[in-house]
């Protein structure tokens, strides 16, 4: 299975643009809009989620690799915290 979409990493470029900084290229813009029910910090929380994205799949298919290959959990506990972290603060 090859991936088809834009290849990692995802950073914010600002506050709601999410982009491949290494060829500066955006990717998204997440929109906030009052009549959404969307405010501007929704918006940015929003982008960190989606510029994670690539860094949460990627952690996700090793986990389940680990899990196929011997049964148990083997990736850092810590690589999974910045993943997170990255996608929420």
């Amino acid at each position: 299975m090859s991936a088809k979409h834009t290849t990692g990493p995802w950073n914010l470029l600002d506050d709601t643009r999410v982009g491949n900084s290494a060829e500066v290229k955006t990717i998204c813009t997440a929109y906030s809009h009052a009549g959404w029910g969307m405010n501007k910090e929704e918006a940015k929380a929003n982008a960190k989620l989606i510029a994670a994205a690539p860094d949460l799949l990627k952690y996700l298919k090793k986990l389940v690799e680990e899990i196929e290959m011997h049964g148990i959990y083997m990736i850092s506990v810590g690589d999974a915290e910045e993943v997170i972290k990255k996608a929420t603060e």
